[in-house]
């Protein structure tokens, strides 16, 4: 533990804490949920300031928590002023639309078969409820019900009224798959950069990168653009095709500040990049996001790997 005695229940999850000792001046410790261990390490003083959060900011901070979706350096000391970094730049279910096809998935996430009926008693759990952004199980059975006069599941009530099995519909099966292929659900990584001189090595390490993590990578130079599209229709296409994008600011071209900031609009995930002797012309608009930066292709794809197991692979 750090300089003082981490408390029993966690400040984000209220889950119960196992200590970690170091001699940091921090509070250190890890809980677990399912088979996850997740550390988290706080300034001294953190219980002090997170009265300032709201309740649904402490909801927001909780999911991205217990979805181990906290930040990539663990060594971090965290302050109140990070943690409303990560809410604004995380991406989570918001939306109704997004919160029912996050519940779905979840749902087929607990099959190990097609057709399979799933008791499902983890709906009165408040930290499952709470991993898919629910406030509460009745919000969550509301969502189940949802899914059911859609037609994506069928679901058996108890007498209050609250799902306690259900089974995915055929037309359910299909809204997963076809959600697969497109959008925050595919294995589509959009690849913003330049494509002048002296660029083919690091276009390589990149998209090595990308596949040796099972993603699939999209450079619209690579793609096919229907004849009645334009170039920039095509990146628009791409891009909502695409889990998360990859923008390296390498030779500074305007066009990869739009693609990163129209996939940063459309909620997906970001990772910038950029060539140690070209950061220090980067815009302020971007150059205040974390970035990986490199030297050498192989120092590039080594950092992108890490970072892509450790922030988008869940």
């Amino acid at each position: 533990m750090g300089n003082r005695t981490s408390p029993l229940n966690c400040f984000i999850t209220g889950i119960q804490t196992h200590n970690i000792e170091t001699n940091e001046d921090a509070i250190d410790y890890f809980i677990k949920f399912g088979d996850k261990k997740i550390p988290f390490k706080f300034e001294w003083d953190i219980d002090l300031h997170l009265p300032e959060l709201s309740d649904i900011e402490k909801l927001i901070l909780k999911g991205l928590a217990l979805n181990d979706l906290w930040f990539d350096d663990r060594t971090k000391i965290v302050k109140l002023e990070d943690l409303k970094y990560l809410i604004q730049h995380s991406s989570y279910p918001n939306s109704p639309n997004e919160k029912v096809s996050n519940l779905l998935f979840k749902l087929y996430d607990k099959q190990k078969k097609e057709g399979e009926i799933i008791r499902f008693g983890e709906l009165f759990d408040l930290d499952f409820v709470n991993s898919l952004y629910f406030r509460d199980s009745e919000e969550c059975n509301f969502y189940v019900q949802v899914l059911d006069n859609a037609g994506l599941v069928v679901s058996e009530n108890n007498h209050d009224g609250y799902c306690i099995q259900y089974n995915i519909t055929f037309n359910g099966l299909n809204k997963i798959f076809e959600s697969l292929e497109n959008g925050k659900n595919s294995n589509n990584c959009f690849i913003a950069m330049s494509f002048g001189d002296g660029m083919t090595e690091i276009r390589t390490a990149i998209k090595e990168a990308v596949s040796d993590t099972g993603f699939n990578p999209l450079l619209i130079d690579e793609i096919h653009v229907e004849s009645e599209q334009t170039i920039n229709d095509g990146i628009i296409v791409n891009i909502k095709k695409s889990r998360f994008c990859i923008a390296d600011f390498t030779q500074q071209k305007d066009g990869v500040y739009f693609e990163a900031g129209f996939a940063l609009g459309r909620g997906l995930k970001v990772i910038y990049t950029c060539n140690e002797k070209d950061f220090k012309e980067t815009h302020f608009d971007t150059n205040h996001f974390p970035h990986i930066i490199y030297n050498t292709p192989d120092e590039l794809k080594k950092r992108l790997i890490d970072k892509i197991e450790a922030w988008i692979k869940e």
